[in-house]
């Protein structure tokens, strides 16, 4: 029989598990498949709302602190949120030109 693992209402799509991000600027992409809206917290930090758009749901990450950070993503389904595993990424501390 099989047995395959049902996707998550809401998963991130990027960054991927333990990636390093390397540029100053970069947008995380979230699917989220129950109305509602989306929200992120980073590093254990104050929920954030996302942006909506071509079917995703967008949150810019601020990529000036280098190191080892962690996304949690969320989305309110009826009575209650709906949260994502932490996804876990790196940044060189690139800080974007003036």
């Amino acid at each position: 029989m099989n047995k395959s693992k049902a996707k998550p209402k809401i998963h991130f799509d990027y960054p991927k598990n333990d990636e390093a991000i390397t540029g100053p600027a970069y947008a995380a992409r979230i699917e989220a498949e129950v109305p509602g809206t989306v929200e992120v917290s980073i590093d254990e930090g104050p929920w954030k709302p996302c942006r909506q758009a071509a079917g995703y749901w967008w949150y810019d990450l601020d990529c000036s602190k280098p190191g080892k950070h962690k996304a949690v993503a969320r989305i309110r389904d009826g009575n209650r949120p709906i949260t994502t595993g932490p996804r876990r990424f790196k940044t060189k501390g690139t800080r974007r030109a003036a």
